[in-house]
């Protein structure tokens, strides 16, 4: 069942990647999610100002929205996603960046669910991220204690989502590689801590966000940023 779940997603997201950020709401809901990050970098501890060798893992990385949010702030970035044309689109992207961590980014197709991602580029990561793809995973709290086992001493962990409002249905053609439409306060903090994760942190955009996957029809949503960091050694 799980492995049926996943090749919809990839399958969906391969079919996707092309035009996944032409569409005028797409564009207007990653600008809106790319500022809130980067208002929200303190939060995250990121401060350039005192950190060094700042290293990103954008995990389900899409075209690349958390890589271009948060590449002003760190030195590295590391891109996974599951769909092998994102990450080929990822990589288009990054090549016209004129920020210097996401031209030189490294992305590769992955999935720390069921592949086996070793070496030294894979770990002790400064900060690792998830955007609006953990509703799309089969076992959510299972990734996250992956993502965290990627982290340095200190690191965070961030999960950027939609807040669980009571929704169980929407009309749109991603529906069937949809685990869940949302995740609330005690959910990711229960699988945060489960994770061996402190520190958590939950904060909402101010505003809700419009996605209109069907003419005349859209769905209002709240988009929340999470924050979990991993215990420096005793």
């Amino acid at each position: 069942m799980a492995a049926n779940f996943t090749e919809d997603n990839r399958r969906y997201f391969d079919d996707l990647a092309a035009k996944y950020d032409i569409a005028p709401w797409i564009q207007e809901l990653s600008a809106k999610i790319t500022l809130y990050i980067q208002q929200q970098r303190d939060f995250l501890h990121l401060d350039p100002l005192v950190a060094e060798d700042v290293s990103l893992l954008d995990y389900a990385c899409g075209t690349g929205l958390v890589s271009r949010a948060l590449g002003p702030y760190v030195d590295r970035i590391q891109a996974l996603d599951l769909s092998a044309n994102m990450v080929t689109r990822y990589k288009e992207l990054s090549a016209l960046s004129s920020i210097p961590s996401v031209k030189a980014a490294t992305a590769r197709t992955g999935n720390l669910l069921i592949d086996e991602l070793e070496g030294p580029d894979l770990q002790g990561f400064s900060i690792a991220a998830i955007c609006a793809a953990l509703h799309h995973v089969a076992d959510p709290a299972s990734l996250i204690t992956k993502l965290a086992g990627r982290l340095r001493a200190g690191g965070v962990l961030a999960v950027i989502d939609f807040v669980d409002e009571g929704e169980t249905h929407f009309p749109t053609p991603a529906e069937r590689t949809i685990h869940k439409h949302g995740f609330n306060k005690d959910e990711i903090k229960s699988m945060m801590e489960e994770a061996g994760l402190v520190d958590f942190g939950w904060k909402e955009m101010p505003y809700r966000v419009e996605m209109k996957f069907r003419e005349k029809h859209s769905i209002w949503r709240t988009v929340f940023l999470a924050r979990g960091v991993l215990p420096n050694a005793a």
